[in-house]
């Protein structure tokens, strides 16, 4: 469309030359001439308009496109094989610089440069074809002369573009760094090597920029004068041959070669900022191509998978709660016919399961729910909106309850009755690296049981609990979960049937309930319940927004004890089977430390707790004890066992710690 537009355009100064040539001889119908005139001027505009729309169109679609699948590829990207090998500045610069040019730029430059050279080829084109032969063999040296120029100018000025880009993600680093360790920083007094080190990524960025904008004012200079040399032959060739040309068809000549030598300018300008436009587009390309997890769901994992559904309670017909032999049954009651028990109390009176057709039951609630097709008899009904703990309060809201949505928290009874772990032979290691952090662990942590994971720093605790949540893939060996391989489960499903708490307390800047319920599967009431347990209920209640209040980046607004207890009471919220701590009470206060261990010991009573001690004090209570020395377990029983063993790793370390406390 571009193209057919400035051919259109071409044509529209033609008409208008031939009509100055031809109205310099009598009989000329200049009626004709204006209406040819007028019809070029209609169609340029429509097809100005049609090739403006659809680049726009195509722009928005393409950046869109563009942006979804590197920002997937990102969050399915590994941590020890991406993340921690990138830096954070260079990220956030083709997150945000760079997006931002394909975004607004890229498209809209190219279509720029598109034009540009139909401006500049349909003019020459036009002003050889109305020029003699010979004269086409007199420009060609100058041709040959400016194309040399310019392959020297582009080869030199694209490693320009691409080195400006990566200094400005070194720039973006500098600043992301020195801001997120603006504290050590003004502890040690070490502001004067910030400022330099951030003045040396900045000069190199300056370099950069003032080298590329000298080369294209080098690059125009010589541009300028070569095709002044071409105009000037098309002076010579009239002022040669006289007559040979008409005056119209001269005039136009001379008009598209001066307009040729300002659309060179535009040419040399737009094809650099395009190549570096370009070259955002090609970095934010690189993410499509980063090495990715194993995939998030996988086929035959939806047994494993908890489903939160809310759908309407008129949908789910008439149910009714009834006791037979004194069993808890939830009925449906059809028109004119006999109740059909549906659901009954699970074997721990916690949750409601299946009566009839077990795969099916579920589905036939609400059968026009997509999201009760994939459930399966391996789930139970946890939670009915506010309701859980009890069948029969599931049972009674479920039947009896004053919403018209009906939120189902179904879950699969994989865990039912806790998480068993085994691990087998269990080899970790990091990316690439070739050393193994963790070397043939064999371990067994039984049901509800509390597990605590010491050892001396490096010694692969915290990559432990990576292994666990497949953050870190095994090398060999296998982990599995009540008998079940975590290999055969999609990292998704696996990963949101456990909880942690990691030693960085993770916050999001956002309300209170964007953060402990991002999801928003929880109601007011029992987001407050939680936050009651962990003692932070009086703090939200002196805000005037209560959960609306907005927490900062990393819940700077807050002290890190009450971030450790927001996220412990993220974890409550979802009740999982197994919790993972990764010293949960390290950096926080005698009083904190006692708020998580009753939080612990009794709202997690039915969970598999694994916790990294910082305080080797604090797995003096726990069911299992075990010890790692460089990736191997070295000692593992109760506390009270392995606390009596003389020349034992971890009666050393006890000893230790009870004299640093004298």
């Amino acid at each position: 469309l571009s193209l057919l537009q400035r051919c259109t355009q071409l044509l529209e100064s033609v008409a208008l030359a031939t009509w100055g040539d031809s109205a310099m001889y009598p009989g000329c119908d200049h009626r004709k001439f204006m209406v040819a005139l007028l019809a070029f001027v209609l169609v340029n505009s429509v097809l100005l308009w049609a090739s403006e729309s659809a680049s726009s169109c195509f722009a928005g679609r393409a950046a869109r496109e563009l942006h979804d699948r590197a920002m997937t590829s990102l969050l399915q990207a590994p941590v020890d094989r991406f993340f921690d090998k990138q830096p954070v500045g260079r990220i956030m610069n083709r997150l945000t610089n760079d997006m931002r040019t394909v975004d607004r730029q890229l498209l809209f430059s190219g279509m720029s440069l598109f034009a540009v050279l139909g401006q500049l080829c349909i003019p020459v084109a036009y002003v050889h074809s109305s020029m003699p032969f010979y004269f086409t063999l007199w420009v060609l040296p100058t041709y040959y002369i400016i194309a040399t120029l310019w392959f020297r100018y582009w080869n030199t000025t694209v490693p320009i573009a691409y080195s400006t880009l990566v200094c400005l993600s070194s720039v973006t680093a500098t600043i992301a760094d020195t801001y997120e360790h603006s504290i050590i920083v003004r502890a040690y007094n070490d502001e004067h090597r910030a400022v330099s080190a951030l003045s040396r990524t900045v000069a190199d960025y300056l370099k950069l920029t003032v080298s590329r904008n000298i080369l294209e004012g080098w690059f125009m200079a010589r541009l300028e004068v070569l095709w002044n040399f071409c105009t000037t032959f098309v002076v010579l060739f009239a002022i040669v041959n006289p007559g040979s040309i008409g005056v119209g068809t001269l005039g136009l000549c001379l008009t598209n070669m001066m307009m040729v030598q300002n659309n060179f300018i535009s040419l040399a300008s737009g094809a650099s900022s395009l190549m570096s436009e370009f070259i955002s587009f090609v970095r934010l390309a690189e993410y499509l191509d980063i090495p990715q997890e194993r995939p998030a769901y996988i086929d035959g994992d939806s047994r494993y998978r908890n489903i939160l559904v809310s759908i309407p309670r008129g949908s789910m017909g008439q149910l009714v709660v009834s006791r037979e032999s004194g069993a808890l049954r939830v009925c449906r009651l059809p028109e004119g016919g006999h109740p059909v028990a549906l659901l009954h109390a699970s074997d721990d009176g916690e949750g409601l399961v299946p009566t009839k057709r077990p795969a099916q039951v579920l589905r036939d609630l609400c059968p026009g729910c997509e999201e009760l097709q994939a459930i399966t008899a391996w789930h139970c009904v946890a939670r009915v909106n506010g309701a859980q703990g009890s069948a029969e309060a599931l049972a009674k809201e479920l039947c009896a309850g004053a919403g018209d949505q009906v939120t189902l928290d179904v879950r699969s009874n994989w865990f039912v009755g806790g998480a068993q772990v085994r691990i087998q032979d269990l080899v970790v290691g990091y990316g690439d690296m070739p050393k193994d952090v963790l070397r043939g662990v064999n371990l067994s942590f039984e049901a509800r049981q509390k597990v605590g994971i010491v050892g001396t720093t490096g010694c692969g605790k915290s990559t432990l609990l990576l292994a666990l949540l497949r953050i870190l893939e095994p090398r060999s060996g296998r982990i599995l979960f009540n008998g079940i391989d975590t290999l055969n489960v999609g990292v998704r499903t696996l990963r949101s049937a456990l909880g942690m708490v990691a030693q960085d307390p993770i916050l999001f800047a956002g309300s209170v309930r964007y953060n402990l319920d991002p999801y928003g599967s929880f109601n007011d009431e029992e987001i407050m319940q939680v936050l009651q347990r962990v003692q932070l209920q009086s703090m939200v209640d002196a805000w005037p927004d209560k959960l609306a209040h907005n927490l900062a980046e990393g819940g700077e607004n807050i002290s890190y004890g009450q971030r450790k207890l927001a996220c412990l009471a993220r974890c409550m919220l979802r009740r999982p089977a197994l919790l993972l701590l990764d010293e949960a009470t390290s950096s926080i206060d005698p009083r904190t430390q006692e708020i998580i261990n009753e939080v612990l010991c009794k709202d997690f009573a039915s969970a598999t707790i694994v916790s990294v001690a910082h305080r080797i004090e604090t797995v003096e209570e726990y069911d299992l004890v075990v010890v790692l020395q460089e990736g191997r377990v070295v000692e593992q029983g109760h506390p009270s066992e392995l606390a009596s063993r003389k020349g034992g790793l971890f009666a050393g370390m006890l000893a230790a710690r009870r004299r640093q406390m004298l």
